[in-house]
């Protein structure tokens, strides 16, 4: 059986297939079908009931691309909406509601074929193969011997994808680990997957950190989300705010923050900043009529530029108050903040410090914790720097995915295990560096009120990824 759903192709492999059994006419001729369709409207199951014992090989290459891609191109090769994933209001509307359309055809394959006898092998994006391994805490698919072999998608296919060749076999004890290859050399690299209650991405390093794994006594909070880059951003030339548009622009001080995104964070510590932002709210969903009262000429930009509101895709806004934005709350102005970048492949942390006398905001690609002490901060970010959480966020975290780090990952960073890892010498050694470096005044007198302080916090931020 096969399914394609461009026609051309369909004709190039019946012809393809003429052409092999006319050169070979000895050759077995197994009756062979091929269906020009959607596959997601084809019946899997139908083929399951047809041959219940016999073995199968299942093998193809489904659309690389994501279900939110496909409907920017107005494709109709969609699969019926759902939220299959079973994710709450929010995840399911923003970043996590978003899936590759792999993954849900691998699902369906499964689903429809687990109890046979055979083998499944697809081209996929590596992220799938994550995926699929991650699922299978819950899902539990009878498929055991899971293995990756990674390609060079650049060669093979022109394509600056890193994906791989998945291979399971079906109807086995369920497997929760992923033995990874080079698909040229057959050389094995690593092995991903579940060790008992733990979701990381070399077993083997794990085995090395996992002690340090447990969960972060501060909240992991995601940057400012506004979705209006061409408006809330500025910058300050010649003494004078400036948008994306280049428009020089007249507003009140008192909501213009400076803004951080991933890439300024590059440094160990920030202490000056080249962008700005409007932060609206202090608080998701507050009202903003506060604005034209209080800060006319702000109000009165904005209102000026309502349409580039308006004209934001995501349904998170949908029945907000005017300019609202998101990831906004008590923990966004705290004056010290430690930070990483959610999209690069960068094991570094970063101390944020205010910048005249206002707290720096960082946008929705950056994760960060707060802190009103600078000292506490400068505790956090030495033990967060130290080689062995290094070590361990390796183990843990996926190099290839679209964010290397989200706040599930960052929440498991345990500091007070840390602490415990680490030598008071290396903790006064990395003070004194940062002092001579940064021209700080940090020392250990607040040490043990910092150790005090962690303990977990209740209060949680809605989160977009």
């Amino acid at each position: 059986f096969g399914i394609e759903i461009y026609k051309p192709y369909v004709w190039e492999t019946k012809f393809s297939i003429l052409d092999f059994f006319l050169s070979n006419p000895d050759s077995n001729k197994p009756e062979i079908t091929i269906t020009h369709c959607s596959i997601f409207d084809f019946d899997f199951k139908n083929i399951s009931k047809q041959f219940p014992a016999e073995k199968l090989l299942i093998i193809g290459n489904p659309p690389w691309v994501t279900n939110s891609k496909l409907g920017s191109l107005n494709s109709s090769n969609l699969p019926k909406k759902s939220n299959f994933k079973n994710q709450n209001g929010l995840d399911a509307m923003t970043g996590k509601g978003n899936f590759d359309i792999a993954e849900y055809i691998t699902l369906m394959l499964l689903d429809a074929f687990q109890t046979h006898n055979g083998n499944l092998a697809l081209l996929v994006k590596n992220s799938v193969v994550k995926n699929i391994v991650f699922d299978q805490k819950d899902k539990k698919y009878r498929v055991g011997e899971i293995e990756k072999y990674c390609i060079d998608s650049k060669k093979e296919f022109n394509v600056s994808v890193e994906a791989s060749l998945v291979y399971c076999q079906l109807n086995s004890r369920p497997s929760f680990e992923c033995n990874e290859f080079d698909f040229y050399s057959l050389e094995k690299r690593l092995s991903f997957g579940w060790l008992n209650s733990k979701f990381v991405s070399n077993l083997a390093d794990y085995n090395v950190t996992k002690e340090i794994d447990g969960v972060c006594p501060f909240e992991w909070r995601q940057g400012i989300k506004h979705d209006c880059t061409a408006i809330m951003e500025l910058e300050r030339v010649n003494g004078h705010f400036v948008n994306n548009q280049s428009d020089e622009i007249n507003i009140e001080e008192d909501l213009v923050y400076g803004f951080l995104k991933s890439s300024d964070l590059k440094n160990t510590v920030i202490k000056s900043i080249r962008k700005y932002t409007i932060v609206t709210q202090t608080r998701v969903g507050q009202e903003t009529a506060y604005i034209q009262h209080l800060y006319p000429e702000t109000y009165a930009y904005l209102k000026k530029n309502i349409s580039n509101f308006q004209a934001r895709k995501s349904s998170i806004y949908n029945g907000k108050p005017l300019f609202s934005i998101f990831g906004i709350g008590d923990y966004s102005f705290k004056p010290f903040k430690v930070a990483i970048s959610g999209l690069y492949k960068t094991y570094h942390f970063t101390l944020v410090l205010p910048q005249n006398d206002k707290p720096v905001m960082l946008d929705d690609t950056c994760y960060f914790i707060g802190f009103d002490k600078i000292e506490f901060a400068v505790y956090a970010i030495i033990l967060l720097n130290y080689s062995k959480t290094e070590a361990f966020l390796k183990s843990i975290t996926f190099s290839d995915a679209k964010r290397v780090f989200t706040k599930d990952l960052l929440m498991r960073l345990d500091l007070l295990r840390i602490v415990n890892s680490i030598s008071q010498k290396e903790v006064e050694e990395q003070i004194t560096s940062l002092n001579d470096k940064y021209s700080l005044s940090i020392n250990l007198s607040q040490w043990d009120s910092f150790i005090k302080e962690m303990t977990p916090i209740k209060e949680k931020q809605l989160t977009f990824f």
